[in-house]
């Protein structure tokens, strides 16, 4: 079992489902040179089941995926981990053939490279497709700050040994400390093909309201605000009640976290805010990319070309801390009063 070359990680908690759909996918790959490790957190449902019907291994943990992943990992055989989701899905048979050919060839060059996939939802709902389009092409950029679980990680056993594993201190973020110590330590590349992915979150969530914690999460996490991020996981739990994002509760903690912080930390707290929404922008300008060319394949980065070479050198000096952190305060202020109406009781 020394000499496998791959190890693929799948975390689990009630995923029987999906976990059945990517197994059977994976039973059709040409690709034989590996083990398949699900990584269980406590699942009630058939996701241990589901493992055991198709032989592979089931490692148990406390349920976190940081922890469950890195519990599996620590069991593994192979000379190559790659983790994916449980509602990943391959475009073809040859899937991970191909990818693994890929990276082999990075590794020999550099040791200390990780890969992920460019995104693509495969169950979008019928209407207009422009902001999975959106997410889809963010993946592409190979842009650390864009990089998630959901495009999956493929690293060497020793790199991912030396950046130390996933980070376990929330329920989420796991891939944020490995995002970063990768960028530091060695390089990031896009593997071949595009691994799908399922949009039934976003759209038992709500779209919009996904697209926004995530963002707020996000900057919480850039600028150090642990409080939020500790109190963040018990409003999530309630929303498996009623499936929609309660934003306007997570707008109120924040607020409430706002008010009882000392004024000369709270201001410097929004500069540091404004200064992670400044370097954001590029994004608006690659929403304007995708709109403008959503039915062309491969969309034409012209907006975004323009930004990086004309505006972002001067953005600091447009957009300076004060200015930002008081255009960001406009935002949360603007958000919060609308999903106060849109969640108002009757």
């Amino acid at each position: 079992m020394t000499g496998l070359r791959l190890s693929i990680i799948i975390p689990v908690l009630n995923d029987a489902v999906v976990l059945s759909r990517l197994v059977e996918q994976l039973g059709r790959q040409t690709f034989s040179d590996l083990e398949i490790l699900v990584a269980d957190g406590g699942s009630l449902d058939d996701s241990v089941a589901v493992a055991q019907k198709a032989s592979l291994r089931v490692v148990v943990s406390p349920p976190g995926r940081g922890r469950q992943m890195n519990a599996a990992a620590r069991e593994a055989y192979g000379q190559q981990l790659l983790f994916l989701h449980a509602d990943s899905s391959f475009s073809h048979d040859s899937f991970l053939e191909e990818a693994c050919r890929f990276m082999t060839q990075q590794l020999a060059f550099q040791p200390r490279t990780a890969g992920h996939f460019p995104l693509c939802f495969v169950d979008v709902p019928p209407g207009n497709r422009w902001p999975w389009r959106f997410w889809e092409e963010k993946s592409r950029l190979n842009r650390p700050e864009c990089i998630h679980g959901d495009q999956g990680l493929w690293i060497s056993r020793p790199f991912f040994a030396e950046i130390g594993g996933f980070d376990t201190t929330y329920p989420f973020l796991e891939e944020r400390r490995v995002a970063h110590e990768i960028t530091r330590l060695g390089q990031w590349v896009i593997l071949p093909g595009r691994l799908g992915t399922s949009a039934r979150r976003f759209c038992s969530e709500g779209l919009a309201r996904r697209a926004i914690l995530n963002a707020l999460i996000m900057v919480c996490h850039a600028v150090n605000h642990h409080d939020f991020l500790k109190q963040a996981p018990a409003l999530y739990r309630q929303q498996k009640v009623s499936g929609v994002l309660p934003m306007r509760a997570f707008f109120r903690l924040l607020e409430e976290l706002d008010e009882s912080t000392p004024p000369g930390l709270r201001r410097q707290r929004w500069y540091a805010i404004g200064r992670v929404l400044r370097q954001s922008v590029w994004q608006i300008f690659l929403f304007f990319d995708v709109l403008k060319g959503e039915k062309r394949q491969p969309i034409r980065f012209s907006f975004l070309a323009f930004y990086h070479r004309r505006l972002e050198p001067w953005l600091p000096r447009l957009l300076p801390d004060p200015l930002a952190g008081g255009c960001a305060r406009l935002l949360f202020r603007g958000l919060r009063a609308w999903f106060q109406w849109r969640e108002r009781c009757p």
